[in-house]
C-alpha cells in the first residue's frame, strides 16, 4: 500500500473519537496504535510527513461554514485533530526534511490563527431540542 493510502486508511479509520477516552489525546492515540496497526505503520513510513501535509495543506478551518448542522461542523474539526495529532508524533517529524518542516509550521500557524478568528465569530444559529426543553422549563 502507498503511504498516500495508508494515509487516507488512517485518516478514515472509524475509531478516531477514542483519543477523547483517555486522560489526553495523545494516550488516546497511543491506545489506538495498539488496537490499529495502521498508525504504527504510517509512523514509520519515511514520506509519512509528506504525504499527510499534502492533504493538511488543503483544509481550511473556514470550510466549517459549509455545513449547517453543528454535528458536521464538529466532525470538520475533529479531521483538523486527527490530523494534528499524525504530525505531531516524534516519528512523522523526525523523517520529516527541514524543507518539508518549514512549510508545515506556516501552516499550523496560518490554521491556529483562523481558527482563532473563527472562534471570536461563530454564532450559533441552531440550538439542539435538549436547549428549548430547558428554557420552556
Amino acid at each position: 500500500m502507498t503511504t498516500g493510502n495508508l494515509v487516507k486508511t488512517c485518516l478514515a479509520y472509524p475509531w478516531w473519537i477514542l483519543i477523547t477516552s483517555r486522560d489526553n489525546n495523545q494516550a488516546g492515540y497511543d491506545y489506538l496504535k495498539s488496537v490499529f496497526n495502521g498508525f504504527r505503520e504510517l509512523e514509520n513510513r519515511k514520506d509519512a510527513g509528506i504525504e499527510l501535509l499534502k492533504i493538511y495543506e488543503k483544509m481550511m478551518p473556514e470550510d466549517i461554514y459549509q455545513y449547517k448542522t453543528l454535528v458536521k461542523q464538529g466532525m470538520i474539526c475533529f479531521e483538523f485533530t486527527y490530523i494534528e495529532m499524525l504530525l505531531s508524533q516524534t516519528n512523522v517529524l523526525e523523517n520529516m526534511e527541514d524543507e518539508n518542516l518549514v512549510p508545515l509550521v506556516r501552516k499550523v500557524s496560518s490554521v491556529y490563527k483562523q481558527s482563532r478568528r473563527l472562534l471570536t465569530n461563530i454564532r450559533i444559529t441552531e440550538l439542539p431540542p435538549l436547549f428549548d426543553f430547558v428554557q420552556n422549563s
